[in-house]
């Protein structure tokens, strides 16, 4: 790490690394993954393969596409590819961003695929792409991200989690920008890199 550098958004000590220890213990060691082609998601999955080895997972496919394609013809090559190489179900782990998601998730279901035989873990998705990608493509998997909105209503943990500032925050995005607005990470981290200078 460098000196006089603020890390304030996801990493995967953050996320995808615990992300594959709580799939490695409930889901199963099976692995597929898939992500957008850019920096992030490269790196993440070269780490999540590191880890998977060392913990005794197996990857069998790891496919990219570019940022926001929606293609069919991209799209669908690898969810048939993922039915492939995975006949008896396996986890995806998803570093896809953007409307990719929508495309992937829509002909994941399409296929037949569902969570009980092969669960996605998504590194990108929050509430609010919960609502324009559809609640019936999700149901049954999984996302790993810094802020949730619903984690407002949470319970405080004794020398652990606060739920006061994401209520807060929250609180406060309502009454700028209307009551029915979610909030996303982004936002969220935004808002905590603000404070870094305060």
């Amino acid at each position: 790490m460098k000196q006089n550098i603020f890390y304030t958004g996801a990493t995967p000590n953050q996320q995808s690394e615990p992300a594959i220890d709580w799939l490695l213990r409930y889901k199963g060691d099976t692995f597929f993954l898939v992500g957008s082609d850019y920096v992030f998601p490269r790196t993440s999955n070269e780490i999540s393969r590191g880890q998977l080895k060392a913990l005794g997972g197996t990857v069998v496919g790891e496919r990219y596409i570019a940022l926001g394609d929606q293609a069919n013809s991209t799209v669908g090559p690898i969810v048939q590819e993922i039915i492939s190489k995975c006949p008896d179900g396996c986890i995806i782990m998803n570093t896809l961003n953007g409307d990719s998601n929508v495309r992937f998730f829509h002909m994941f279901y399409d296929a037949g695929l569902r969570a009980d035989k092969y669960p996605i873990m998504s590194l990108s998705i929050t509430e609010t792409e919960i609502s324009v990608i559809g609640v019936k493509y999700l149901v049954g998997h999984y996302a790993a991200w810094n802020f949730f909105q619903a984690i407002k209503d949470n319970y405080p943990i004794p020398n652990g989690f606060d739920p006061a500032p994401a209520k807060e925050f929250v609180s406060k995005y309502r009454d700028l920008y209307g009551q029915g607005l979610r909030q996303k990470t982004s936002l969220w981290l935004a808002n905590r890199a603000n404070k870094c200078w305060l």
